[in-house]
C-alpha cells in the first residue's frame, strides 16, 4: 500500500475486491423460462441519450434471461424504496445458486412478493414493471459484450447489455 501527503491531507490507494462508484440502484425485470418476471438489483449500468448499458455478472439470473429473452425493463426506484431494494438484494433466481454465489445469496422465485412490490404489466416488453418505481424504462437488448480483467473473472466474469430505452418519442419509457 502507498501513501501520499498533498498538502495536509493523507491518501492512501486501496485495491478494493470490487468498485462502484455511488451509482443509483434499478431493479431489472426480465423473463424467466417459464414466463414469469424476475426482478433484481443492479448499480452497474449507465444511460447516454437513448441507450442504457446494463453491466451484469455471467452467473447471474438477468444475464441467462437476456441472453434467451432480450428484453427488460429498467425499474429506478426512489430512494424512500431502500428496504425494497435491501429486501433483494440476498436473493437469487437460480436453481441452483452459483457456487460463488452461495455465502451470500439464497433462492427465491418469488423476487416481487419478497421484496413487497407489485407486478405491473408493460406496455412493449414481455417482462413486468415493479409497480411502486416512479421510473420505468422498457428495454430491448441489441448486443452483448463480453467484458474481460482479473478481477472481473474472480467474480465469474461478465458482460455488458446495450439496451435502448425509447424511441426519440419516448414511447418506450414510462415516468411516473
Amino acid at each position: 500500500m502507498r501513501n501520499s501527503e498533498t498538502s495536509q491531507t493523507r491518501f492512501r490507494a486501496i485495491e478494493p475486491k470490487i468498485l462502484y462508484f455511488g451509482t443509483p440502484v434499478a431493479l431489472i425485470s426480465s423473463l424467466n423460462e417459464d414466463g414469469e418476471t424476475n426482478l433484481a438489483p443492479i448499480s452497474s449500468f449507465w444511460t447516454l441519450g437513448w441507450t442504457t448499458m446494463l453491466g451484469l455478472l455471467d452467473e447471474t439470473k438477468t444475464a441467462d434471461n437476456l441472453r434467451r429473452h432480450p428484453e427488460c425493463v429498467v425499474n429506478l426506484p426512489s430512494p424512500e424504496m431502500w428496504e425494497q431494494v435491501e429486501r433483494l438484494a440476498p436473493l437469487t433466481g437460480k436453481n441452483p445458486v452459483p457456487e460463488l454465489k452461495t455465502k451470500q445469496f439464497h433462492f427465491e422465485k418469488e423476487k416481487f412478493q419478497a421484496a413487497g412490490l407489485t407486478p405491473m404489466g408493460s406496455e412493449l416488453v414481455k417482462p413486468a414493471r415493479a409497480k411502486e418505481c416512479p421510473v420505468h424504462m422498457e428495454a430491448r437488448v441489441l448486443a452483448v459484450h463480453e467484458l474481460r480483467g482479473e478481477r472481473l473473472e474472480q467474480l465469474g466474469g461478465g458482460g455488458g447489455n446495450a439496451s435502448p430505452c425509447g424511441e426519440r418519442s419516448g414511447d418506450q419509457r414510462s415516468i411516473r
